[in-house]
């Protein structure tokens, strides 16, 4: 087998991650977004999916999936904002949409919430060192992807 196709050795320790086909349906969350989401959106997902799939091979792709992850969720910030909006201009960065998100009642989060969220989407976007998050962003992909980005768009 070629050097690229084989797993990442991380996952020898992982439980359900014996074989391809066990991880992507046992380990990498499943992504079940409303019919409501913008297709534009629902194609980034799936390429965020492709991303965790392939960190069976390439352990750091979670990190660039996460990274997407939180792209995403900040173009569907933007597109709820025009749809809601479409005779004004756009906010200019992620706070202030997600800021407006809230307050509108597009999402439920508390302060805390938010503040998580702004701060771990603001670590991705402006690393200032180069810490490797790992198997711990697939709770906070799904998050976004589950939670996050159908609730906007169904509210």
């Amino acid at each position: 087998m070629h050097e690229i196709f084989k797993p990442s050795p991380i996952w020898f320790s992982v439980n359900g991650a014996d074989t391809f086909p066990n991880f992507s349906s046992k380990i990498i969350p499943d992504f079940k977004l409303s019919e409501s989401v913008p297709e534009a959106i629902r194609r980034r997902f799936l390429v965020i999916r492709k991303l965790l799939e392939f960190s069976y091979f390439e352990y750091e792709f979670i990190d660039i999936a996460m990274d997407r992850c939180y792209h995403t969720f900040e173009l569907a910030l933007h597109m709820k904002f025009n749809i809601e909006h479409p005779s004004k201009s756009g906010k200019k960065n992620f706070k202030p949409y997600l800021d407006w998100a809230v307050k509108e009642g597009f999402l439920a989060m508390n302060r805390d919430r938010k503040q998580a969220i702004a701060y771990l989407r603001n670590h991705g976007a402006h690393p200032k060192s180069d810490n490797l998050g790992g198997v711990i962003n697939f709770k906070m992909i799904h998050v976004v992807g589950n939670q996050l980005v159908n609730e906007l768009f169904e509210n």
